[in-house]
C-alpha cells in the first residue's frame, strides 16, 4: 500500500494541539477583558471597608453613650475603647489617624485626610487620591449629629 493510496479520515495530533495552543491564547488574551475580576474584587474589599467602618462607628458611638467618661456633646475629646485612645468629636470617632483610622486595620488602603472646615472627611482608597473609588467618612459636627457618615463611591474602580 502506498502513501497516496492512504484516505485520511480525521486531523494530526499536531494540528490538534496547534489549534489548542492558539485558542488558549485568545482565551487568555480576552478572559480579563471580557470579565474584570480586578474592579470586583476592589469593589468587593471595598464594600467589606464599608461595612467595617459603619459597624465601628456604631460600636465607638454606643461606648461613649453607656461611658460615664465619654460626652457626647463635646466637640473633641479622647476615649479609650480596647486599650486604644480614639479621638472622638460629639460621640463619633474623628476623621483623622488618632479617630477613625485607629479603630480598624487599614494596612492596605491609602488614607487622605481632608481638614478644611465645616468639610473634615477620611478617605480610604486604593490608588491615586481623589478618585471616584473608595469610602469616605464625614467626621460628626454640630449640625450633622445624624447624618450618614460613611459614603461608598465605587464609580471609577
Amino acid at each position: 500500500m502506498s502513501m497516496q493510496n492512504l484516505n485520511r479520515n480525521g486531523f494530526t495530533i499536531i494540528e490538534l494541539v496547534l489549534v489548542i495552543v492558539v485558542l488558549s491564547i485568545i482565551a487568555a488574551v480576552a478572559m480579563p477583558r471580557m470579565f474584570n475580576f480586578k474592579r470586583d474584587a476592589k469593589i468587593a474589599t471595598l464594600n467589606g471597608l464599608y461595612g467595617t467602618l459603619k459597624s465601628s462607628i456604631s460600636i465607638a458611638h454606643g461606648a461613649c453613650l453607656v461611658d460615664s467618661s465619654c460626652n457626647p456633646n463635646l466637640a473633641f475629646q479622647t476615649f479609650e475603647i480596647d486599650g486604644r485612645s480614639i479621638e472622638m468629636v460629639y460621640g463619633y470617632p474623628a476623621s483623622t489617624a488618632s479617630g477613625i483610622a485607629s479603630l480598624i486595620d487599614v494596612n492596605n488602603f491609602s488614607i487622605e485626610y481632608i481638614n478644611s472646615p465645616p468639610l473634615h472627611f477620611a478617605i480610604f482608597h486604593f490608588g491615586p487620591p481623589l478618585v471616584n473609588c473608595g469610602v469616605a467618612y464625614s467626621q460628626s459636627n454640630i449640625n450633622s449629629l445624624n447624618s450618614d457618615k460613611v459614603i461608598l463611591v465605587i464609580d471609577d474602580c
